[in-house]
């Protein structure tokens, strides 16, 4: 049994916000083990769902509705078990414990909702936005329609209209005056208007694809007569270093800020700039050190390869894809090198003794006849130096892969990039099949270039 509930969530939460997340992994597992009551199994499924731990949050939502007795008991754990199976890529699961709250309740707005989000998961795309436009046209409370936003966005991407269905998917609209170092100082928010003259400071909130993916704006804002300066307090030295060296001007220091600037986040510029598709693509951005070090001497077709990211991210069950199944559609003759830092394999040629650091990836990447990956920072890394890149991403994709396109292009990088989609819930096949085909197809091209120089 958990005797204190309360200490154990500020534990956990703590834990996380100091990067600790393998320890607060640890200790879940250790008090889901304690579990008792119905009351338990929920203070660890919320902890876990909330910290993105999908194995234990599953455990305990299974368990807690295996111990509900009285009908709120048993809606709540469906509830529960809904969250919990969509964050774990089931959502034919979500969908039917879904249902059946509806059938308790059909008007309730968090089930039709959750819905709405599983049977997108789920592949359902056409059925979930006709539900979602259904629920549109009813008289939403304004809370429901902030709430039912992200829900429209992909709709408003796949007609051109990036920064308007960025807006929808982040949110952004509603998040102005979320509360930041720049909020506390007193500083305003930009509100997309040219201030010439004046600096603009720029939040780095995301992850470090969401840095390789938005680091090019700043010569948007740079071309309205603006100053724009990146800000971080993530302790991210390298990236900073290479933004600095390819002409980005960027800060660590909260003490150098003009407080009578206004300031914005590096997510948000595309929303800010009210941008469309033509205005994401202009060539390459980033440049690698070409360190001597990093020299690769092999006169093979490289390919690098990552096959998941940060277990810790919200969203990579979705995304994770079997370094076999990889493999296996890469030709034999080609080199296989393993971009991850924590992980080798023996078909492969292991990268993680020889990256210190984002400029030693960059130098590696270059070398790369292609990079090949699931949805990782690599492949914007990669993207953002013109390296020719096929990226694999789910069925629930991230809003930087929907588009007006219907090929496997996109307006986000060169001609040279390729998004291949999934079809069908945690199955790869297809996606990577295709991947295969495109490689080979690079590899004969090459082949033909070689033979003709």
């Amino acid at each position: 049994m958990i005797d204190d509930p309360e200490s154990l969530k500020s534990i956990i939460e703590d834990l996380n916000n100091k990067h600790k997340p393998e320890l607060a992994h640890k200790l879940l597992e250790y008090y889901y083990t304690r579990c008792e009551t119905l009351g338990d199994y929920d203070t660890i499924g919320y902890l876990a769902l909330k910290l993105s731990y999908t194995n234990i949050s599953l455990k305990a939502a299974e368990s807690a509705y295996s111990v509900a007795e009285k009908p709120h008991e048993i809606y709540a754990a469906r509830s529960n078990l809904q969250k919990a199976y969509y964050a774990a890529n089931y959502p034919e699961k979500s969908i039917f414990y879904t249902k059946l709250n509806l059938e308790m309740y059909p008007d309730d707005f968090v089930s039709r909702t959750s819905l709405i989000a599983a049977m997108k998961q789920n592949g359902q795309r056409e059925e979930a936005e006709k539900l979602t436009d259904d629920l549109i046209k009813e008289g939403l409370s304004d809370k429901e329609k902030r709430d039912i936003r992200s829900m429209h966005s992909h709709k408003i991407l796949r007609s051109g209209k990036t920064g308007k269905g960025i807006d929808y998917f982040l949110g952004t609209k509603y998040k102005r005056d979320k509360p930041t170092s720049f909020h506390l100082m007193g500083m305003k928010r930009w509100d997309g208007v040219p201030m010439k003259g004046k600096n603009l400071y720029l939040y780095n909130g995301g992850g470090y694809g969401d840095e390789f993916i938005n680091i090019r704006f700043m010569e948007h804002v740079k071309e309205l007569g603006m100053n724009p300066i990146l800000y971080s307090n993530l302790k991210r030295d390298d990236s900073l270093e290479i933004f600095a060296r390819c002409g980005y001007n960027v800060t660590t220091r909260l003490d150098d800020i003009d407080k009578t600037a206004p300031h914005t986040e590096l997510m948000t510029l595309p929303v800010d700039l009210n941008l469309t598709e033509k205005d994401l693509w202009r060539g390459p951005y980033i440049k690698p050190l070409n360190q001597k070090k990093n020299k690769l001497k092999s006169k093979k077709f490289k390919i690098g390869i990552k096959c998941n990211g940060n277990p810790f991210f919200a969203q990579d069950v979705f995304r994770s894809i079997p370094i076999e199944q990889m493999l296996s559609v890469i030709p034999e003759e080609a080199e296989v090198y393993y971009f991850d830092l924590d992980k080798e394999h023996p078909k492969t040629i292991g990268m993680k003794d020889r990256i210190n650091n984002w400029d030693d990836t960059l130098d590696y990447i270059s070398q790369m006849d292609v990079i090949f990956s699931s949805c990782t920072s690599l492949v914007h890394a990669s993207g953002a130096m013109g390296v020719p890149t096929i990226v694999c991403t789910p069925i629930l994709e991230y809003y930087i892969w929907t588009s007006s396109r219907t090929d496997n292009s996109t307006p986000w990088y060169g001609d040279n990039f390729w998004v291949i989609k999934q079809t069908k819930v945690r199955d790869w096949k297809e996606p990577l099949e295709n991947a295969g085909k495109l490689i080979r197809n690079l590899m004969n091209e090459n082949r033909r270039d070689n033979k003709n120089a």
